[in-house]
């Protein structure tokens, strides 16, 4: 810590001859600027240097006491110090100068005129206080002749006050000597101890292994004399004169710690039995795909550099992928990821008439695909990380997973898994070689390009978890360089017209029926009619769609929501014949009935029947409307919408529910409850009707 003091410590060293005055500068000389009265004026240069003792690492510590040597020859001096105390040699070169000075001024002047060769003098720092240290020197090389001048400093920045810290208790602690870094505090350890840096805090000896250390284990910094390291400890050395033959000849670390043995198996070496003990039995050496092992097999414990692990657990070399120019076209992704840092990308160029392709992911497989239309139709390439890590080449006829060629047409495949990224370069012709199925990547084919990727194992691959395509169809066969993406998108009149009807059938009215069933029975013989209503309607809407999409023959007949579709369209078959045959299934017999409230002997089996369809469409239907969303590639705004939706008609169920159990309801507010299921229900059906319908077109 930088203590208080302004201390100011000048020096002037005045050379002048002996003849003119013998024994010190006049009183009359000036204090602390004494110039000598007899000089030719001033020489440029300056031939003397001063340092200083101890030197304690550029610090200047209060109170301590320096000793200063100029080295040169000279017949008279003269210095001053404006704090501190500035004592001379003892007499045996310099006294105290007797002329006028200032009281915090302290000067000292030439004894004699003998010549002095490299003279020293001492000055003792103030106990407190702060300033800076000049040293100034004149030099009269001959009588009334010219005379040099220099300043040397500022050297001192500050005092280091040590009063609480003195040497002795630094040495209790086995510390460095206050003043090191900071005010009252002790230096570091000594060698041979540990502890915290700069504190007043006794330093703990380390272990007898280590000269130089950071804790108390043997893993020193440095081993002390006898010991030596052995895997990353310091162990006593043992005598080693009769070895029955080099270590390093059998693969194995130098004798060190058992008399007469050589140590554990050295890197790339291994010993069934003493792979990591002292023995002078030989260490194999590792196949040299290994780093480290534990037998002569490919399959290391670790690869060596230049290696990596494949699928079968063996090290294998990694191959050199063909490298692509900064100008090569690619579609990633991410518009904004660098390249190579994707989660997936493509990379291609042409090299006369064949093109080279980089497929790149993280996930386990990565597909590209050329084609006329926004949709995953034509020439496929898809790269799998199966352990085999490969590419396929396939044909997408429909918006469904390609089905693949029986004919690889793809040369030169080489690819790669390491640190998590799957990377596969492979090239073709420019023109197909396998009719229709081939795209032709000639400069004149204008076509746009889907990227795909997704999860899978071993053979199979699933549907894709993302997708991107270029926003426009490009001239594939012509350098275009980065290309910008969008979502691919199946929306066609039709589809949207398809999305538009399902979405009223099943998230507005089939709801809102089955809602008037549960909970609005206590408005009389109305409910019944309102009930049929909303499901006939929502029915009928249903059919309508489905037959729209029937009629597209754009569109694929497999995948989730496909299946997921007859099945909801079969449950609505089912749901509207239970209904039709309710009477003959419950065996009500109207003109027999008597009985208002008969329904017949079996109406619990109608009833059971008509819940659980009733029930499971509820559920079915929207999360099928979900996945159509998705395969139309709709925004994310219209999925929002619909989750939101369902939420709040499943809080209507649950507070209506509530309501219900703890006793019959009055028809005035299950009437408001009513109403706003069903503007909520149709209103929320309505919104992402308008979304759906300003989802960009096929081209």
């Amino acid at each position: 810590m930088q203590s208080l003091w302004r201390c100011q410590l000048a020096f002037f060293a005045i050379l002048w001859l002996a003849q003119a005055y013998p024994t010190g500068a006049p009183t009359t000389c000036g204090c602390p600027d004494c110039v000598p009265p007899h000089s030719a004026g001033e020489k440029a240069g300056f031939d003397a240097t001063i340092t200083r003792s101890p030197d304690d690492d550029g610090e200047w510590i209060a109170g301590r006491t320096y000793t200063f040597t100029v080295t040169g020859s000279f017949a008279g001096a003269f210095f001053s110090a404006t704090d501190g105390d500035l004592a001379d040699d003892s007499g045996v070169n310099f006294r105290a100068y007797g002329g006028s000075c200032p009281s915090d001024i302290t000067a000292i002047t030439h004894k004699h005129d003998s010549t002095k060769t490299n003279p020293t003098f001492t000055w003792t720092a103030p106990t407190t206080g702060s300033g800076s240290m000049t040293l100034n020197f004149l030099i009269l090389p001959a009588k009334l002749g010219q005379y040099q001048k220099t300043t040397f400093g500022p050297l001192v920045e500050g005092f280091v006050n040590c009063s609480e810290a003195d040497t002795a208790t630094c040495d209790a602690f086995n510390r460095g000597d206050c003043g090191e870094t900071t005010d009252n505090t002790c230096g570091d350890c000594d060698t041979g101890y540990f502890g915290p840096e700069d504190e007043n805090t006794a330093c703990t000896e380390c272990n007898e292994a280590c000269a130089e250390c950071e804790d108390a284990t043997t893993t020193c910094a440095v081993c002390a004399s006898g010991y030596g390291k052995q895997g990353g400890s310091c162990v006593e050395v043992a005598t080693c004169d009769a070895l029955p033959q080099a270590c390093d000849s059998i693969g194995r670390q130098d004798c060190l710690t058992v008399t007469d043995t050589c140590g554990p198996c050295l890197a790339k070496y291994f010993n069934p039995t003493t792979q990591n003990t002292d023995s002078n039995d030989a260490c194999i050496a590792c196949d040299v795909a290994c780093a480290t092992c534990t037998n002569a097999s490919t399959t290391c414990t670790t690869c060596a550099t230049g290696y990596t692990r494949n699928s079968t657990g063996s090290c294998q070399e990694v191959p050199t992928l063909r490298p692509f120019g900064k100008d090569a076209n690619r579609l990633a992704s991410d518009n904004s990821c660098e390249v190579g840092e994707c989660l997936a990308e493509v990379l291609w160029e042409f090299e006369g008439d064949v093109v080279w392709f980089k497929l790149s992911t993280t996930k386990y497989w990565v597909g590209v695909g050329f084609a006329k239309q926004r949709q995953m139709l034509g020439d496929f390439y898809i790269g799998l990380t199966d352990g085999t890590d490969r590419v396929i080449n396939a044909y997408g006829s429909k918006p469904n997973p390609p089905t693949r060629d029986a004919v690889p047409t793809l040369d030169n495949v080489v690819a790669i898994s390491e640190n998590g990224r799957f990377e596969v370069v492979f090239s073709r012709p420019r023109e197909p070689t396998n009719g229709d199925r081939d795209a032709s990547l000639d400069e004149d084919s204008e076509l746009y390009v889907l990227l795909a990727w997704g999860s899978g194992s071993g053979d199979s691959f699933s549907i894709h978890d993302g997708r991107v395509i270029t926003e426009d169809a490009i001239l594939v066969g012509q350098s275009v360089g980065s290309l910008t993406s969008s979502t691919p998108t199946l929306a066609r009149d039709k589809t949207i017209a398809h999305g538009i009807l399902m979405l009223l059938a099943w998230v507005g009215l089939s709801p809102l029926g089955t809602y008037i069933a549960r909970y609005y029975k206590l408005a009389g013989p109305v409910w019944f009619q309102l009930h049929r209503g909303a499901q006939v309607v929502a029915v009928l809407l249903a059919l309508v769609g489905w037959v729209i999409i029937l009629t597209d023959n754009d569109v694929g007949k497999q995948g989730t929501h496909h299946r997921m579709g007859m099945a909801t369209i079969a449950l609505a078959f089912v749901q509207v014949l239970l209904g039709a045959f309710r009477n003959q299934i419950s065996g009500f017999d109207k003109e027999a009935a008597s009985d208002p409230d008969d329904h017949g002997p079996r109406r619990w089996l109608f009833n059971y029947l008509h819940w659980i369809v009733g029930r499971t469409l509820l559920v079915f239907a929207p999360a099928t409307v979900y996945y159509g969303l998705d395969v139309l590639g709709a925004e994310d705004a219209p999925k929002s919408v619909l989750l939101a939706t369902c939420g709040v008609l499943v809080g209507f169920f649950v507070v209506s529910e509530v309501i219900k159990c703890r006793g019959d309801p009055s028809k005035k507010p299950m009437t408001v409850l009513v109403v706003a299921f069903a503007l909520f229900a149709v209103a929320g059906a309505v919104a992402m009707a308008v979304l759906v319908a300003d989802t960009p077109k096929v081209v």
